[in-house]
């Protein structure tokens, strides 16, 4: 921490600019474990306010800390694949175009819908139906590059954001998850099973230049690759499909 920023509130409380100072920070223990503390600073003086000494309590909020950590990750968190849920979506979603506009970059997302899930969930019920999610958004996910962030957006809907990402990048992004998803094989009762992906690519600022119409070109995309034979991907504005 910046020594300077530590000892500002200090000296305004010398000057009389305020009664005390407190303030939550990362501390290193003698052992090396790092730690959240509560420091708070009064100021004692005597009966004329002539200053004497200060008191520093310290707390450790350590606890309290990873508990609102975990608390923040459930809240933006889809709680059957792990992966961030649609709630983070639309907060990365205006963080991306916010930075892609101060850069003058591009950015591009993703809308994926599965094909075939329905049946899987009705002949051979919802456990199925969630093994074939979770185990998707653990191969899917693999794939996922760091910089790309994966999303379950809705029942059998995902999307991911790739910042920085022009249309060839987007291509080849569609044509992995793709890939991935058409080559996944299950069995249930005794058959094998497999599924299909409809997706759909809209890229920032060439399509759209808001949260609001990036989200909807990509499904638009997406329902015309859907609408023209599924198992195909397609970019928003383009008579072509894959």
């Amino acid at each position: 921490e910046d020594l300077d920023a530590d000892l500002a509130p200090i000296e305004q409380i010398l000057r009389g600019e305020r009664a005390d100072y407190t303030v939550e920070k990362r501390y290193v223990r003698s052992d090396g474990r790092m730690i959240w503390a509560l420091l708070a600073v009064s100021l004692v003086t005597d009966a004329d306010g002539v200053p004497l000494h200060f008191i520093a309590q310290i707390q450790d909020v350590s606890e309290r800390r990873e508990l609102e950590r975990r608390l923040r990750e459930q809240a933006e968190r889809d709680h059957l694949t792990g992966l961030y849920n649609r709630r983070r979506f639309h907060e990365e979603i205006d963080r991306m175009l916010a930075e892609a506009s101060r850069r003058n970059s591009h950015a591009g997302l993703l809308a994926i819908d599965l094909d075939g899930f329905k049946p899987i969930n009705d002949e051979y019920g919802h456990q199925a139906g969630d093994t074939v999610l979770i185990r998707l958004a653990e191969e899917v996910g693999a794939t996922v590059r760091r910089n790309e962030i994966f999303f379950r957006v809705g029942g059998d809907e995902f999307a991911i954001l790739a910042p920085d990402a022009d249309e060839e990048e987007m291509v080849g992004l569609a044509r992995r998850v793709g890939g991935k998803i058409a080559d996944m094989r299950f069995v249930f009762g005794g058959r094998e099973v497999q599924l299909t992906a409809s997706l759909g690519i809209a890229l920032y600022p060439t399509h759209a230049t808001s949260s609001e119409e990036i989200i909807a070109r990509a499904d638009s995309a997406m329902y015309q690759a859907k609408l023209s034979g599924k198992n195909r991907w397609a970019v928003f504005g383009s008579a072509k499909l894959h």
